[in-house]
Formats: C-alpha cells, structure tokens, sequence
C-alpha cells in the first residue's frame, strides 16, 4: 500500500532557497467539490484564486510574502520563510474540515479573481 501525499505538505526547495506547497487541483475533495457547485473549473488557476483570497483576507502581513505561480493542472505557491505557508495551510485546513464553511469562502472570492466559469 503507498502512502498518499499530503497536497498542503510544505516542502523545502534546494534550487531556490525557499518553501513551497504544490497539489493537483482536484486533490483537496472539498474545495473541489465547492468550485463545482460554483459553477467554477477546478483548475490551478481557480483554486489559486481562492487560496490567495483566503490569504489576504484580514489583509495579515504575511499575506505579501506568497508568491502564486499556479498552471492549468497544478496549484503552486513558494515563500521565502516557511511561516507564511504554515498559516495559509492552517486557515485553509479549517475549511477542509467543514465543507459548509469551503463552500462559503469559494462563493465570496469576487468574480473578477477567477480566469473561467463552467457553463
């Protein structure tokens, strides 16, 4: 039996000297299922929308540190310092554990964020 990845795990980058978390877009079941009901692709572009919404939300410091470089088929974000992700993971992680709660915040990214609509 192979042991799935966790798609939030945190990894450190020897070429770039930072931290980074990647995932499949479809990889994280309840944010998937909540861009479907939005009427939204599941997309590395529309899940970086939502987690860089999630991100500035309350406008924290932190928030400036991340940098978003997500394809069509993959959800990117690196730092520099390890913290930053940590919190992203630790907001987003809450909402993973309530679907009502993912469904919410999905519905409040502004319509301008995301590239496409399904339809």
């Amino acid at each position: 039996m192979t042991e799935e990845k966790n798609p939030l795990e945190i990894t450190k980058s020897a070429a770039e000297g930072g931290y980074g978390i990647t995932f499949e877009p479809d990889s994280i079941a309840s944010l998937s299922s909540a861009l479907r009901k939005a009427r939204r692709k599941v997309n590395g572009y529309t899940v970086e929308a939502v987690l860089q919404f999630l991100a500035e939300k309350g406008d924290p410091d932190w928030a400036g540190d991340l940098e978003f470089d997500s394809e069509r088929d993959m959800f990117c974000v690196r730092c520099k310092e390890k913290a930053p992700l940590s919190k992203l993971v630790h907001r987003l992680e809450k909402r993973i554990a309530d679907p009502s709660l993912m469904r919410r915040l999905v519905r409040a990214v502004p319509p301008s964020l995301f590239e496409d609509v399904v339809g």
